[in-house]
């Protein structure tokens, strides 16, 4: 139990490093670089971490699926906070980074909350239906991932396709991801919220990748400039790319031990 605690808390610091590279490498050159914000994703991931060895979560899974399902929650954690709870000056972005209402960003604080546990009910809800489904594990695989895939692609569109338009390739990426992640899932976990999750996990992790490291030219499109503001982070940038590949090697290593 010992070890396996202790895997808990060092995938949390892997899906940590993870998760605030990708960050940094993406946004630094347009906002320069934030240390709270890399702080930030690495507490989260950490305390999600012991959160799962405290309480025993997910420590009899596979690793690489605690992998994906502690990063997964991270993400949740961070973007329910950002949406719902930060307050930031937001004239630098063309996107809100929080929740608006039809373009107008909400500014009351009970509201937001309202709309966040919304939200969180919302992805409870859908575990709830997915659960009840009494069907064979690779049929289920898919449906949870595909529907879960399918939420953040309509979350996405409402969110950015207001302000710079709706792409049909990039709302369909995300439920095929999804789906596609939930049936790897579901050969190696009988836990529906493990396949919700590692799925969710799934789809982040390859379209991050993506976006943030392979499409040439990239540029987030909340910002409203898309000229660097601050170009010397172009070059410095390059050294989050060693420690973010290294996560993809500790992923890699795991789903090739499980499955290899």
């Amino acid at each position: 139990m010992a070890i396996e605690s202790a895997v808990s808390i060092f995938l949390g610091l892997a899906t940590g490093v993870h998760a605030s590279c990708y960050g940094a490498y993406k946004d630094s050159p347009y906002e320069s670089f934030l240390v709270r914000r890399v702080v930030r994703e690495l507490g989260i991931a950490i305390s999600i971490g012991i959160v799962f060895s405290l309480l025993g979560l997910g420590l009899s899974e596979p690793y690489f699926v605690l992998f994906l399902v502690i990063f997964a929650s991270s993400r949740i954690v961070t973007e329910i906070y950002k949406l719902f709870f930060r307050v930031e000056d937001q004239s630098l972005y063309l996107i809100p980074t929080q929740i608006h209402f039809f373009r107008k960003v909400v500014r009351s604080k009970v509201v937001r909350a309202f709309l966040g546990g919304a939200c969180v009910l919302g992805l409870y809800g859908l575990f709830i239906l997915t659960d009840s489904l009494l069907i064979s594990a690779p049929l289920k695989g898919l449906i949870t991932g595909s529907l879960i895939g399918l939420a953040t692609a309509l979350g996405g569109a409402y969110k950015d396709g207001l302000f710079e338009g709706f792409e049909w390739t990039k709302f369909f990426r995300s439920p095929l991801l999804g789906a596609l992640g939930g049936l790897l899932l579901s050969a190696h976990t009988s836990q529906t919220a493990f396949i919700l999750l590692g799925a969710i996990g799934v789809e982040r992790m390859v379209v991050e990748l993506y976006k943030g490291f392979l499409q040439k030219g990239y540029c987030p499109g909340k910002f409203k400039s898309k000229e660097p503001r601050c170009s010397a982070w172009l070059e410095k940038r390059k050294g989050f790319v060693a420690p973010y590949l290294a996560t993809w090697v500790v992923f890699v290593a795991l789903v090739w031990a499980q499955v290899g």
